[in-house]
């Protein structure tokens, strides 16, 4: 029985091993934390004046050794828009970049959720904020 057990350990390593493995580094450049796709990464913009445009920039880094493919990306919440320059093939090393903008109208805590899809991989990033009339 033990050797059964070895041999299946064995081949379960040896089979993960072969395999090229993706990884993708999210990093916030005005705040340098680091994020990568097991986690779910937040960002919270703070207090905010109402009609006052608040960006956050962030790159994420291709830190395995297959390249990602673009699928899609997509952000939900009121007052909350994205942009961004990963829509090709993302190569071992290279970099690109997204924005997430809160432009809120009215008062309140507002929320959202940004999330890019490769074909390997994906990324979400939890944000929110509280628009205030004054300090």
């Amino acid at each position: 029985m033990t050797k059964i057990i070895f041999a299946f350990v064995a081949a379960l390593c040896l089979n993960q091993a072969a395999h090229a493995t993706s990884s993708v580094l999210v990093t916030s450049i005005t705040e340098q934390e680091s994020v990568t796709t097991a986690d779910t990464g937040s960002h919270w913009f703070g207090r905010v004046m109402v009609q006052s445009r608040n960006l956050a920039r962030f790159t994420i880094t291709n830190t395995g050794d297959e390249a990602l493919d673009f699928v899609d990306a997509s952000i939900w919440g009121m007052f909350f828009d994205a942009y961004h320059n990963c829509n090709r093939t993302l190569l071992p090393k290279e970099k690109c970049r997204f924005d997430i903008v809160y432009w809120p109208s009215f008062e309140g805590h507002h929320s959202g959720e940004f999330l890019m899809n490769f074909k390997q991989d994906s990324v979400r990033i939890h944000v929110w904020g509280d628009a205030v009339r004054r300090f």
